[in-house]
């Protein structure tokens, strides 16, 4: 069911598994050994425009157990086709001035309520829909 849901996952985001379609050995294929069984895990998740700089999966033996799957891209061609933008930044250093400062408090303390009310609201609304309301009986102590 995970697996399914996996592939699901991927077709979703367009992304491709990618495993063992490169030959090597059967050491660089184990994921994991303990006590003479050995498991063979060597999944890694690429987008699909991006599965062409993709140039070897595999694993490093270092640990006893475990092993590291590692994924070999061309870097060179990877690098050509990253996007080169510009970075939206705030301009926080506005906030030292005393004015400033006070408007911002003054509308996030606003809107920070308004949001958690609203936010509050909905999940009781969908709650009270879904699991439905019952009186709570409390205790009134003894009648006598």
């Amino acid at each position: 069911m995970e697996g399914r849901i996996l592939l699901e996952f991927c077709d979703v985001k367009e992304w491709c598994v990618e495993s063992m379609w490169f030959r090597k050995t059967e050491k660089r294929k184990v994921t994991f050994s303990a006590g003479g069984n050995e498991t063979e895990i060597n999944f890694m998740l690429v987008g699909r425009r991006n599965r062409k700089y993709l140039r070897d999966v595999k694993t490093i033996p270092g640990e006893l157990q475990h092993r590291l799957v590692v994924a070999d891209l061309d870097k060179k061609k990877v690098k050509k086709c990253m996007r080169k933008g510009t970075v939206e930044s705030r301009k926080v250093w506005k906030l030292k001035e005393e004015e400033t400062r006070a408007r911002f408090e003054e509308l996030v303390s606003i809107d920070a309520m308004d949001l958690w009310n609203s936010f509050k609201k909905g999940v009781l609304k969908v709650c009270d829909e879904v699991c439905g309301r019952m009186k709570d009986r409390r205790d009134q102590g003894d009648m006598w």
